[in-house]
């Protein structure tokens, strides 16, 4: 813990969420609707980026029952954005501190808890990766989170 080193690797976008997407599809109640903006390879240490992708849908569907979840993605100006977007219980955003704690499970009504590590482990691995995020939230209507991480364009290919 705190050690990690960065490694990166090269990546496009869509192979990146690949497993994120496979893995959300055959455990979940909710659908999935993907956007990728552009398939530009780029390099970052994907491990820790399909990690923050697999954990921010994760908390998603937890939250959620019988309603679509959007992951979207974009590389822009040397950043790979991330924003995923779900209709569930939502939270109040003045505990959002308080969730990024481990072992804090949120909300407590109508979720599927797990052990309270998900938003922990998503902030540990944006600022490993000296990226940054943000959450709205509205409790009963939903909640969207905002990840923004440095990576390095290898080379742009032409817009999907």
């Amino acid at each position: 813990m705190g050690n990690s080193v960065i490694q990166t690797e090269p990546f496009v976008l869509n192979q990146i969420t690949t497993d994120a997407i496979h893995s959300f599809v055959k455990r979940n109640d909710n659908s999935l609707k993907v956007r990728i903006s552009q398939k530009i390879h780029s390099s970052v240490q994907t491990r820790k980026v399909q990690s923050i992708i697999n954990n921010l849908l994760d908390n998603s569907n937890k939250n959620s029952q019988n309603n679509i979840i959007h992951l979207h993605l974009r590389i822009f100006s040397g950043y790979l954005y991330i924003k995923v977007k779900d209709f569930g219980n939502g939270f109040d955003i003045n505990k959002i501190g308080k969730f990024i704690q481990p072992f804090n499970q949120g909300a407590e009504r109508d979720t599927k808890q797990g052990l309270g590590l998900g938003l922990t482990i998503i902030k540990s691995h944006i600022d490993l990766l000296k990226g940054s995020f943000k959450a709205r939230s509205t409790i009963g209507e939903g909640t969207i989170f905002f990840v923004k991480i440095p990576v390095l364009i290898v080379h742009s290919k032409d817009r999907l």
